[in-house]
């Protein structure tokens, strides 16, 4: 029979040896946290940078060095001073600011479209597959969501259409830059608790358990962690690649302050 004398600082030999066993399984589960934490820490800076870098290369090697030439050929149209020169070079000139100007508004929707703002998660998704679809990629869409049907008064909280937007963006830019997908669909359906989106292509696929930084995976699966959902990818080698999120549905209030829960808001 164990021995249940007590020590000094009065706990038995057998109850000191549970609290030591319990405060190294404590100082584990601690240390594994910190651990994962410090790893989803370091995933969000590399992708924040990545993305920062992307920008940084496409401001440079497009716009800027657009402009820089655009300088120069003014410059030498103004010491030519005839002109036929000068009305030539203002016409290139001109053709040429409209297409710096292009790219920088394609730049500035990428970054944050107007439509998501200004007209809500459905209008924002079909532009940006009408822009996908400029790059060679096929996309089917499907898109039901019950504000945009007139079933709720309400539009989701800001943070869900982002979620559902940069989702169904990083997904489709997968598709054309890593899966070289000629085909993709795309469906994002809301049902009585919460809105399903849907990404597959036909490109030639990877390996999810392996580390694909390039992919911007950790901030898919971030957006819809931080929203209470989760996301799933599905892919292999030559078999294309499914993203799959599930989202809590959470609307505005009325007067577009704290969210409500969904069911509370619907119409008719």
């Amino acid at each position: 029979m164990p021995s249940t004398s007590s020590r000094p600082d009065g706990f038995s030999a057998q109850q000191q040896s549970l609290l030591e066993a319990f405060a190294a399984s404590a100082a584990t589960a601690v240390a594994t946290a910190q651990s994962a934490a410090d790893e989803r820490r370091v995933q969000r800076l590399a992708a924040a940078e990545a993305e920062r870098a992307r920008w940084a290369r496409e401001l440079h090697d497009d716009t800027l060095q657009g402009l820089g030439i655009l300088r120069l050929t003014l410059g030498a149209a103004q010491r030519d001073g005839r002109p036929e020169t000068i009305a030539r070079v203002v016409g290139e000139a001109l053709d040429q600011l409209g297409s710096d100007i292009a790219n920088l508004r394609a730049l500035i929707t990428d970054l944050r479209p107007a439509a998501l703002d200004q007209l809500g998660i459905e209008a924002a998704v079909m532009a940006l597959v009408d822009r996908v679809k400029l790059l060679g990629l096929g996309v089917d869409v499907s898109v039901d969501l019950t504000y945009e049907q007139g079933r709720a008064s309400t539009r989701y909280i800001s943070e869900l259409e982002t979620a559902v937007y940069r989702i169904v963006q990083e997904a489709l830019t997968n598709a054309t830059k890593h899966g070289r997908a000629k085909r993709a669909v795309v469906e994002v359906h809301e049902d009585e608790r919460n809105v399903r989106v849907a990404i597959r292509d036909d490109g030639q696929g990877f390996d999810p358990n392996e580390k694909a930084t390039g992919f911007g995976l950790p901030g898919m699966r971030e957006r819809a962690e931080l929203l209470g959902g989760t996301l799933s990818i599905e892919s292999a080698a030559g078999e294309g690649t499914t993203v799959t999120a599930l989202l809590p549905v959470r609307r505005r209030s009325r007067t577009y302050g704290a969210a409500e829960v969904v069911g509370s808001d619907k119409t008719g």
